[in-house]
């Protein structure tokens, strides 16, 4: 017995890019609240959730080379690497909250997405098909 999956992939399209941006601009939005590693890992994991989306076969992906079950699967690895984050680079309290909030985002999104690749429908055509 599987999941019950209930976000459709444009929500979940949204809300990585959403997450990618923000993570990408953390050190600007914290300073030096972040410290180094916070600040790498920040950058970092933004920049990698915004590219796993554009190479995702999803509504939002725009080279369409990553099947959607691997792109869900590292949403869940990404999102316990984040919620551990906290211990392994010792963050501020304000920080380690946003890791773990968007690591449990994440860990929720990469198992309730429906996991469904993108098909270009041609409504004109083969609306019934």
């Amino acid at each position: 017995m599987g999941t019950i999956r209930f976000i459709n992939s444009r929500v979940h399209a949204f809300a990585d890019y959403l997450t990618g941006g923000f993570l990408l601009f953390m050190p600007w939005f914290f300073g030096n609240a972040l410290g180094s590693d916070g600040k790498g890992l920040a950058v970092i994991s933004g920049l990698v959730i915004i590219l796993m989306s554009l190479f995702t076969n999803y509504v939002g992906g725009v080279i369409r080379m990553i099947p959607i079950k691997i792109h869900l699967a590292a949403d869940v690895m990404i999102g316990i690497f984040f919620i551990f984050s906290f211990w392994i680079f010792h963050l501020e309290k304000l920080v380690a909250f946003v890791f773990v909030f968007a690591g449990i985002l994440a860990v929720f999104f990469g198992l309730f997405t429906i996991n469904r690749p993108y098909r270009l429908r041609r409504r004109l055509f083969n609306y019934y098909n």
